[in-house]
């Protein structure tokens, strides 16, 4: 009479039955160490979903960050909100054209303090204004890329991403 059962088919390969449990948990152990912490998150901000306004940055006084398009960032411990509102000028010489002149490209900035004093600035890369003060602070634009490539595909403006520096105003 011929053994059909489980441990017929291991003597003849030499496997080993597997154990699912072990296995099962192990994965669960794995799927939730992946999970996302609130530690360190901004009271009201969420994590960006597509369609959602995009997270907020962390920025300290007198350290240069950056803002994608549409992004917010809470700098220093009085927590100034600063939004990359939208490119207001973009006129700068494209990388392959050789112009007079540089041109000049301009970020408009929505400024709130955390008692809700509020300002808008336009801020420069190549003529005045390139910084300008907001309620107890002074706002510098750093930088804005991408530098403009060709005359024929202009970017799209969320492409584009500021670079500031924030200090205390005296």
């Amino acid at each position: 009479m011929r053994d059909t059962g489980p441990r017929a088919n291991r003597r003849r390969t030499g496997a080993r039955p597997i154990r699912t449990a072990p296995v099962l948990l192990v994965g669960l152990w794995i799927a939730g160490c992946t999970g996302t912490s609130d530690e360190g998150a901004i009271p009201g901000e969420s994590d960006t979903l597509e369609g959602a306004a995009p997270a907020t940055v962390r920025a300290d006084l007198d350290e240069e960050f950056s803002l994608s398009y549409g992004e917010s960032a809470v700098v220093g411990p009085e927590r100034l909100t600063i939004k990359f509102r939208r490119l207001a000028e973009e006129s700068r010489c494209p990388q392959d054209v050789q112009c007079p002149t540089v041109g000049n490209a301009a970020a408009e900035l929505a400024v709130e303090t955390a008692d809700g004093a509020a300002a808008t600035l336009t801020l420069n890369t190549h003529r005045p204004p390139r910084e300008a003060p907001a309620p107890g602070h002074r706002i510098r634009l750093a930088g804005l890329v991408p530098w403009p490539r060709t005359a024929e595909a202009p970017l799209d403006t969320a492409d584009y991403a500021v670079s500031l520096r924030v200090t205390e105003e005296e």
